[in-house]
């Protein structure tokens, strides 16, 4: 928890003595959204370094059961025989928050399909079967579900129902991501993307103005610094700190 603690002070430029490291993007931690950033930004071209504080990569969503939450029109849904658009899919998802971030939820469905491609073209494919019936993991390997409230009223007269919950083809409660994370993993590893593992990142370093050109990295008892021109803090930790 020391770690974590002083992350929240940013380290100045002008205390620090050297840089061990250069790289266009540094990625702060490869689970999910840390592998997703890392891939994205080393296929667009960047020199992309990732700290990852465990042994391998993965963290939580590794343990996860690897059901995404995807609609308006995917393949899956298709192919079931289940309409669906990226409007209804918003007008649910605003229904479901107390304070909803429009942009952000307009976002997440208008990139839906695209998103489900995505996933895809990584090397797996979402089984094309249905599970009838909520649930919150379909006890096989069934592709589709419905694991919300779509159906039940007054959700289901303020947007049209369709199942949404996108599960991988891995049975149980657990590790169903662990075969995604695996293709992110070789993905970002075939894109020439640095991986440090065991190694976590406990502050970040500015400049006069604020703005954020470094890390500051440990791995056990070293330490040092990493000179990046972007910094994605892709940390679980940082997800449950509520400050």
């Amino acid at each position: 928890m020391s770690d974590t603690t002083k992350a929240a002070t940013p380290r100045q430029l002008r205390e620090v003595d050297r840089f061990d490291l250069e790289t266009d993007v540094a990625v702060i931690g490869f689970g999910s959204a840390g592998a997703c950033a890392a891939i994205e930004a080393a296929g667009a071209g960047a020199q992309t370094l990732v700290l990852e504080r465990g042994w391998r990569g993965g963290s939580t969503s590794a343990e996860s059961t690897g059901q995404v939450y995807m609609g308006g029109g995917t393949p899956l849904q298709k192919a079931c025989g289940f309409e669906d658009s990226s409007d209804e899919m918003y007008k649910y998802l605003v229904t479901q928050s107390r304070e909803p971030e429009h942009d952000k939820i307009r976002a997440y469905c208008d990139g839906s399909v695209e998103h489900f491609d995505w996933l895809e073209d990584l090397g797996f494919q979402f089984e094309r079967s249905y599970y009838p019936g909520k649930v919150v993991v379909p006890p096989g390997t069934e592709g589709l579900s419905y694991t919300g409230n779509e159906k039940v009223w007054p959700f289901c007269e303020q947007a049209r129902p369709a199942p949404r919950g996108h599960s991988v083809p891995v049975p149980g409660e657990l590790g169903g991501a662990a075969m995604v994370i695996d293709l992110l993993l070789k993905r970002a590893e075939s894109l020439g993307v640095t991986m440090r593992y065991e190694t976590g990142a406990t502050a970040l370093v500015v400049d006069s103005d604020g703005a954020i050109v470094g890390v500051r990295w440990k791995r056990f008892n070293e330490s040092g610094y990493v000179k990046a021109d972007s910094v994605v803090i892709a940390a679980g930790g940082f997800a449950m700190n509520a400050d």
